[in-house]
């Protein structure tokens, strides 16, 4: 037979993301699961592929249109289905900038510390937007 298991992780599966811990906990295990299974499969003529992509345009990063960091998902299903088939891999970074940030998130010391700070950034601009949403519904109320 012929065929191909494609399991979308993530960047993140590959190193620690403080305040996605979970998420990167269960990416990582789907990732190891499936670069497992590639072994087991291919006798089988089935392929097994892993890919970790960081951002692309989704329902988890919202934009209208991709970047060079954060692609369409078009790009990362044409760079993806390049992979098949070819011996000996398992998991791919299958857009080509998400490998250069990989690469530099696996040499740079700090790389978990920095993503801390991002992500707490990040998750106070967050509650900031939430708490002025609040307040304006309370607004209208009155």
């Amino acid at each position: 037979g012929r065929g191909a298991v494609i399991d979308v992780s993530s960047g993140v599966s590959r190193n620690p993301c403080p305040m996605l811990s979970l998420y990167s906990g269960t990416k990582a295990a789907t990732h190891r699961l499936l670069t497992s299974l590639h072994y087991e499969l291919r006798e089988y003529g089935v392929d097994a592929l892993s890919i970790t992509p960081f951002y692309f345009v989704s329902g988890m990063y919202k934009r209208k249109r991709g970047t060079i960091q954060a692609p369409m998902p078009d790009r990362i299903v044409q760079d993806t289905l390049k992979q098949i088939g070819k011996w000996g891999v398992c998991d791919a970074y299958p857009y080509w900038f998400h490998a250069v940030m990989g690469f530099i998130a696996s040499i740079y010391y700090d790389t978990p510390n920095r993503l801390h700070e991002v992500m707490k950034r990040n998750r106070a601009r967050y509650l900031a937007k939430q708490e002025k949403s609040s307040n304006k519904e309370a607004l209208k109320k009155e």
